[in-house]
């Protein structure tokens, strides 16, 4: 989970994307022994994806858009409300 804190409302554009910055989060994985893994990422909530351009998106600096790259969290009423993305 990644805590952005408290937003209020008055603060985010109705017009624009908002885009409220990179935060990192750590994995750790603990093995007895040599062992392969992988993770595998779904999103179950594709139909709220707001298909928007992710500025500055990677750690070089370089935009995304691909759906591919982005997840979406939820809709109030039809509006797609946040676009994610997780690299």
């Amino acid at each position: 989970m990644v805590d952005y804190g408290i937003i209020n409302l008055g603060m985010l554009s109705a017009t624009q994307v908002n885009q409220l910055g990179q935060k990192d989060i750590d994995l750790t994985i603990n093995c007895t022994s040599p062992t392969k893994v992988s993770w595998n990422l779904v999103d179950e909530r594709s139909s709220s994806n707001a298909n928007l351009v992710v500025e500055n998106a990677t750690f070089n600096g370089i935009s995304l858009q691909s759906i591919d790259q982005t997840y979406g969290v939820g809709k109030a009423g039809e509006v797609n409300m946040v676009h994610i993305l997780f690299l």
